[in-house]
């Protein structure tokens, strides 16, 4: 028997691989434990024949939840398949890793399949969706009951008893604990010192994802983050800035490239220069590296925030480039440095352009993402699509390769925008927090308007031919919620008539 497995399950984008259990495994390993890891979303994915378009829809089980589904045969064979995996590798606990509200449902039918028929292992689930409470629309198929209807997903799985521990935080330290001591802590895990052997992907099979150009790995540099922007849950989920040396992370990558022939990483980090120095040490390891073995050369790609100008040394830029960074992407977020502020960037628009031109300078290429913001008046707005048509140049010169213009703005619990509501003058509806609110200090400053400023940019991007991606989806996402909610929206704003 085995001391633990680690797997993940859908809703899954198998043109990455989620690294917790690759990690923890790694943990346990290092600590002289037993340990397998199984990514279930390969296993759906086989089981539609490879078949991406079925795949896809089949996913649609589990988020966005249809009313109506007409692949309930796949997901039957999925779950048994998923059982006797577990029961072909019996382990003292099994570990579920639940990294977002898109799989909540898989979650809990899959514990409660465990539970039912008597899967040896006491089941600890962890990762940032234990933390988060159940979306509207899953809530209606996993039959929330009004004593569950105000508890996060982690707790609604002690209550139903179908997990025995819960995770909140770090997992590397709470695994071990719970190995040891067949206990977890009881509250959030952060731990003061991030360090962490190589993750084991021996288990993995890397022919099974998507991957469009070639096989990449996950690394984890750095947890939480510098910045504290007021729509992001990212230092609530992992408290304060913690990171690890710049060598231990390059070599990281140099002994996966030696183990598994990889060539290609990319940062799950918040940011990846959040902190100069690591930073630093990082990109000049990596560029020796390149240097001296070209035909080993590693690239790498991350979340980079743009700095103000001149806050991080010219030097840095060449050094990006030799170690290999490309296809960065940096959180422009908008074009008005009001609305930065009222984000809380800690940057502004001059930082991009000064980024962008040291970008172009050393051949580094970029997306961009921007998104809505309560803040934002019409002037804003303005600004912001003259932002977007400044960035023309870089597009052409291939600096840009891609911008993703987001949706309206977004309440996530645990952030500081749903924190401040009642500072800064917001009202969201009952409804749907996530999405329609009333800004009374600009009442014309509603979902609608917001949506329809969304659309103004889509068109000024298609205009222009500039690399707009995920725009069909949030495009179409808007319109599902206008349409779907039309009288509750339409109530919630006659109110403040």
């Amino acid at each position: 028997m085995l001391d633990i497995v680690f797997v993940s399950i859908p809703f899954s984008n198998l043109d990455q691989i989620y690294p917790a259990p690759a990690i923890l495994k790694g943990v346990a390993i290092e600590n002289g434990y037993t340990a397998r890891t199984r990514d279930f979303g390969c296993d759906l994915l086989n089981l539609c024949g490879r078949n991406v378009s079925l795949f896809n829809s089949v996913q649609t089980y589990f988020y966005p939840a249809p009313a109506e589904f007409e692949h309930a045969d796949i997901i039957e064979q999925f779950y048994k398949d998923c059982v006797s995996w577990l029961r072909d590798n019996p382990a003292r606990f099994i570990g579920i890793s639940v990294m977002s509200v898109q799989q909540h449902r898989c979650a809990i039918d899959l514990m409660t399949r465990i539970k039912a028929e008597n899967v040896p292992g006491i089941v600890v689930a962890g990762g940032p969706g234990v933390a988060e409470p159940v979306l509207a629309t899953t809530k209606r198929v996993i039959d929330i009951k009004p004593t569950e209807k105000f508890l996060k997903f982690g707790q609604i799985l002690k209550k139903r008893k179908l997990a025995d521990h819960i995770v909140v935080g770090d997992g590397e330290d709470a695994v071990l604990q719970i190995l040891s001591t067949n206990s977890a802590p009881e509250e959030k895990v952060f731990s003061e010192q991030f360090k962490s052997p190589v993750p084991d992907f021996e288990d993995y099979n890397f022919n099974h994802y998507l991957f469009e150009d070639g096989v990449y790995l996950p690394v984890t540099g750095s947890k939480g983050c510098v910045r504290d922007c007021d729509f992001c849950t990212i230092r609530n989920h992992y408290g304060k800035y913690r990171y690890r040396s710049g060598a231990d992370i390059a070599n990281e990558m140099i002994d996966l490239n030696s183990k598994h022939g990889v060539r290609k990483f990319q940062f799950t980090d918040s940011l990846v220069n959040g902190g100069l120095k690591p930073f630093r040490e990082f990109l000049s390891v990596l560029a020796d590296f390149n240097s001296n073995n070209p035909d080993r050369s590693i690239t790498w790609t991350g979340q980079y925030i743009a700095r103000p100008p001149g806050q991080m040394p010219d030097d840095y830029y060449p050094l990006i480039a030799q170690s290999g960074g490309h296809g960065i992407t940096i959180g422009a977020d908008h074009g008005s440095d009001r609305v930065l502020e009222y984000m809380g960037k800690k940057t502004n628009v001059a930082g991009l352009f000064y980024e962008l031109e040291m970008f172009r300078k050393y051949n580094i290429t970029c997306q961009l993402l921007f998104m809505g913001h309560w803040s934002e008046q019409w002037e804003d707005f303005l600004i912001n699509c003259k932002t977007l048509i400044k960035l023309a140049p870089y597009v052409r010169s291939g600096t840009i390769s891609a911008i993703q213009m987001g949706i309206p703005m977004i309440f996530i619990d645990g952030s500081p925008s749903v924190d401040n509501l009642e500072k800064n003058n917001i009202i969201v509806s009952d409804f749907d927090p996530q999405n329609i609110y009333y800004f009374q200090n600009d009442p014309e400053s509603t979902f609608r308007e917001k949506a329809y400023r969304t659309i103004i940019m889509h068109r000024i991007a298609k205009e222009l031919k500039l690399p707009a991606i995920r725009g069909v989806e949030n495009l179409t996402w808007i319109s599902h919620i206008i349409s779907d909610r039309t009288d509750k929206i339409n109530d919630f704003y006659d109110q403040f008539e």
